[in-house]
């Protein structure tokens, strides 16, 4: 994974231990991080089968066939090969895509669809509030939300848009998110039902609120006053797209942290002087965006890695 600019991370963590609550909480980070990097790789729903629709920005799909070479064809996206597998991933701006994979000798279609990415803008955070609990409410374009948390690792949020409900409980180890009927958590491979769950919630006008208010506020005066589990249920939608949607989040994360009114300890553009998320971290240690203490997720069913 390349980094811009890397800045120690331990210096930022112990700036920020206030914020965060008592250090000896960070292997547990470390454990399971690890586990996203180093666990095996599991083949997803779609591999046999071509999919159209709306996808998250840098979203991938993937496709197993009989093949010894494959005919590939996108006229935006990023679409690759590697004995007999392939690996489509959707542009990281708005656009409408096609995609094909063939029979190298005579051409045959095997796969084909067409992608629609149409992320919102990028907006602002309004309306910022902390209570007295500690809890936060504010508003990022037409999303509202509300997060709180306690110890490090025990949150909740919710995002509330005019149509959509997206409501986040963290529970130390453990997280999940309910779209809909619909609860899901990070642990394990994803079955059909929530494989759409997660498709639908990525691809709703509310994504960019999901994937910006944690990345935004961290670095904001009333961040001091939030405790790490706010952080971690707000960001951890943002993960859960990253763990089974992206493919290649070398490519995808850098894009979204440039977008933010912060920057990042692991990554910094030339010339920038935003102030410093003190609540995400980004470095060679995680492979995902994280917060201190929490990353309640397993290497089981994440989007597999370009070859």
């Amino acid at each position: 994974m390349m980094l811009k600019n890397p800045e120690s991370a331990l210096s930022v963590r112990k700036s920020a231990q206030s914020v965060r609550g008592p250090q000896q909480r960070q292997p547990l980070l470390l454990l399971f991080s690890a586990a996203l990097v180093f666990a095996g790789c599991s083949h997803d729903e779609e591999q046999s089968s071509a999919y159209s629709g709306p996808l998250y920005p840098g979203a991938g799909l993937s496709f197993e066939f009989d093949e010894a070479s494959l005919q590939l064809a996108a006229e935006y996206g990023d679409i690759y090969a590697d004995a007999g597998r392939a690996w489509y991933n959707a542009p990281l701006v708005n656009t409408t895509d096609t995609y094909s994979i063939g029979r190298a000798g005579n051409g045959e279609t095997l796969a084909a669809g067409e992608i629609s990415v149409s992320l919102l803008p990028v907006a602002a955070l309004e309306g910022i509030a902390v209570d007295g609990d500690g809890s936060v409410s504010g508003r990022y374009g037409d999303v509202s939300f509300t997060a709180g948390g306690s110890d490090g690792d025990q949150g909740h949020a919710q995002f509330r848009s005019s149509g959509s409900v997206l409501t986040v409980a963290l529970d130390g180890e453990s997280a999940s998110l309910t779209w809909g009927e619909v609860t899901i958590d990070g642990y394990g491979e994803l079955n059909k039902a929530e494989r759409a769950a997660l498709r639908a919630m990525s691809t709703d006008p509310m994504a960019r609120a999901i994937t910006m208010v944690a990345l935004d506020l961290g670095c904001r005066n009333e961040a001091q006053q939030l405790d790490a589990g706010a952080f971690a249920a707000l960001l951890f939608p943002w993960q859960m797209i990253l763990k089974y949607e992206i493919a290649d989040r070398g490519r995808a994360i850098p894009h979204f942290l440039a977008e933010s009114s912060c920057r990042f300890t692991g990554f910094a553009e030339d010339g920038t002087e935003e102030p410093l998320n003190l609540a995400v971290f980004w470095d060679n240690s995680h492979p995902i965006p994280t917060t201190l203490y929490a990353f309640p997720f397993d290497g089981d069913g994440q989007r597999e890695s370009r070859p």
